[in-house]
């Protein structure tokens, strides 16, 4: 019904702007990169949990995914999304899954197993310029993002993973779905 804005703010805060009341809350802390679950009832997004991070500013957190119950406020963290951490974490179509960025695209199961490597860095399909807007195909069985300006085509769920590049085409961004 579009009342209400979620964003993030620089300070790693994460709000809720009601466009009707005004009313902008604090929903999380620590958080940055919303984005909603296909029902909408939850929010994933990236968030500085406890751990021994030699490369974080204070050596005491690292990068790893939460889930926010929109209708309790309960937020849960992903297990095994911080060591090794990643990040841009998007929902699969199906909300039974997570697709993001670590070393390559990895995907992981909600409640923290199955954490696969889709595609490695340096690999020739790494995430360098990768679009800020990947997307999912409608059955979920394909991804679909620009990489060094290629376009690149991930098909999940098979036996022997298949990556289709559209090889060295001049600044390919901005692909579509057409069904």
């Amino acid at each position: 019904n579009a009342e209400n804005i979620i964003y993030s703010t620089n300070d790693n805060y994460l709000h809720q702007y009601n466009i009707k009341s005004e009313k902008n809350d604090v929903i999380a802390i620590n958080a940055f990169y919303p984005t909603f679950s296909p029902d909408s009832k939850n929010l994933l997004y990236q968030k500085k949990v406890p751990g021994n991070n030699p490369y974080s500013i204070d050596g005491s957190t690292y990068p790893g995914f939460a889930i926010l119950n929109l209708a309790t406020g309960k937020e849960r963290i992903v297990p095994n999304t911080t060591e090794p951490s990643g990040y841009s974490p998007l929902w699969t179509p199906d909300g039974t899954r997570i697709l993001f960025f670590g070393n390559g695209i990895e995907i992981i199961n909600l409640d923290g197993t199955n954490r696969t490597q889709l595609t490695k860095q340096g690999d020739g399909l790494d995430i360098r310029g990768i679009s800020d807007d990947p997307l999912w195909s409608s059955d979920g069985h394909y991804f679909m993002y620009h990489s060094d300006y290629n376009i690149i085509l991930l098909e999940l769920d098979l036996p022997n993973k298949r990556v289709i590049t559209a090889g060295p085409i001049a600044y390919g961004v901005a692909p579509h779905w057409v069904e």
